[in-house]
């Protein structure tokens, strides 16, 4: 059997080990001619975590991450050194403490370009990457799948995981559509090294920080203070600007504005336009074609379950095709369960949006005036800018914001136990149950292990995906399948599925 499957992101690479351990060939088809260096993503949440676990590659991202202590606030603050509305703590809440409980992986600050490389360097026997190759078009029959690159080579399979994104040529190739909001907002997401900053940083460090102050409204993330890697995320208006527009002194001034304090080291990596929206396809797959991650799937930014939801959809998917009558559950389980990311997802946004409004920079005045200077015969460019420039410097005030930040359900969180660790497929091939295996350790060839590790285990030792019977008291349903079969740690039975979800007999 081979999946081709396009798109060399973190979903596609990650399609590529889990398909392997299933004993699966696989071919990337990526249309850039090297690997991302970008960071787009960076938060990688406990589940995502334990499934790089068995991918083999979460020791290596815990070694080089930086330290917790730079990265466990949230700030929103006037600029980065001056003044703080609030700080806020997430590994001191109850919901990390939850999340510590449900699972034995902490979350991670990993940068995505350090997570590709990290996956491509490590690729199985069973996957080949081939570079500089766009999709085009693509055929079906009974059997098989071809795929034709805009090069004009050809490349055969069983079936096609489209990994490509957010403008997936697969999905737009295919006709399925995305359902959700139109465009939220524009960002222009601009990667720079600076170590000048990062030293100044790590005296009151965070993941993100929140800047609002009369001359820049942004969002700063610190990837690392040591080697001074940033990504901001500026709002951008592509109405009225464009990306000539804007200098590297530009962004520089608006770094040490942010900063609050001149920067002087400034290395401007590379800037990418974002369009930020909540999206969900309408199906997850078409006969022989399944999407995943953003191809399926578009969020908001807040909370990082854009990338987490992908590295999901793959490890769901997989190791499916030993077993081709149980792809149809794939949409039916994915569906469900991303309809609730979303919701979640979008909420993050609207508390933002919330944030803002309080500090007296409200977004829907912002597109009224944007609307407005759309409709001016000449010079609306320059009259938008100023106008904005202008109004955001009238129009700022700090003093009900203090107050509004105080509330801890007005704040944006960072550990989700409820989404990432509890959440169940409600239906799907379980009925009665979809729940991940419990958080337990089980004794496993004298050794101790993660319960939700032992279906790696098995997959990586069989060369395919085995399901598991743990037996209790109850009796379990049978199932046509190959089993491994071994006491329960409880009086309950259990039934697991290669993925780690379950059927209960409670």
């Amino acid at each position: 059997m081979k999946i081709l499957i396009a798109g060399a992101g973190p979903v596609g690479l990650c399609c590529a080990h889990l398909l392997g351990h299933a004993g699966i060939e696989s071919v990337l088809i990526e249309k850039q001619v090297k690997l991302g260096t970008h960071p787009s993503a960076h938060y990688i949440h406990s589940r995502s975590m334990e499934i790089l676990r068995d991918i083999g590659i979460s020791q290596q991202i815990y070694e080089n991450m930086p330290n917790k202590e730079n990265w466990r606030k949230f700030i929103y603050c006037k600029n980065i050194l001056g003044e703080v509305y609030r700080s806020h703590d997430h590994f001191s809440t109850a919901a990390y403490q939850l999340n510590n409980k449900l699972s034995d992986m902490h979350t991670a600050h990993f940068p995505q370009h350090k997570l590709l490389s990290l996956l491509a360097n490590s690729l199985p026997e069973t996957a080949s990457l081939s570079l500089g190759k766009e999709f085009s078009e693509l055929s079906q029959g009974a059997s098989g799948v071809k795929v034709k690159t805009a090069d004009g080579e050809e490349f055969e399979g069983d079936y096609l995981i489209a990994c490509d994104g957010a403008s997936s040529k697969v999905r737009n190739f295919l006709g399925i559509r995305l359902e959700g909001t139109g465009i939220l907002q524009h960002f222009l997401n601009i990667h720079f090294i600076s170590k000048e900053l990062g030293s100044l940083a790590k005296n009151n460090p965070a993941m993100i920080y929140f800047v609002y102050n009369p001359e820049n409204v942004c969002v700063m993330v610190m990837h690392n203070a040591d080697e001074g890697e940033f990504i901001m995320q500026y709002p951008f208006y592509p109405e009225h600007q464009h990306l000539s527009n804007f200098t590297d002194a530009d962004y520089k001034e608006i770094i040490s504005s942010v900063a609050g304090s001149s920067i002087n080291d400034v290395e401007i990596k590379s800037i990418k336009p974002w369009r930020l929206a909540s999206r969900l396809a309408n199906e997850f797959s078409k006969d022989r074609v399944f999407l995943a991650g953003d191809s399926a799937h578009q969020m908001t930014p807040a909370g990082g379950f854009g990338l987490n939801s992908g590295i999901k959809d793959a490890h769901c998917l997989c190791w499916r095709f030993q077993y081709p009558e149980l792809l149809k559950f794939y949409s039916q389980e994915r569906h469900q369960f991303l309809e609730e990311i979303l919701k979640t997802s979008l909420g993050y946004y609207y508390k933002a949006v919330n944030i803002a409004k309080n500090f007296r920079l409200d977004l829907d005045n912002m597109k009224i005036f944007q609307d407005f200077t759309s409709y001016l015969p000449f010079g609306n460019e320059w009259i938008f800018n100023q106008g904005m420039k202008w109004g955001q410097k009238a129009m700022f005030n700090d003093a009900n914001a203090r107050y509004y930040l105080s509330d801890d359900k007005n704040l944006i969180d960072n550990v989700h136990p409820k989404e990432d660790l509890e959440l169940a497929y409600t239906s799907g091939y379980f009925e009665n149950g979809g729940e991940l295996a419990p958080n337990v350790e089980i004794l496993y060839e004298n050794k101790k292990i993660p319960l939700r590790a032992l279906p790696a285990v098995l997959m990586k030792k069989n060369k395919k995906p085995v399901f598991i019977k743990l037996e209790g008291k109850n009796p379990l349903p049978t199932i046509p399948y190959e089993t491994f079969t071994m006491p329960s740690h409880s009086s309950t039975s259990y039934l697991i599925r290669p993925d780690g979800h379950l059927y209960s007999s409670k």
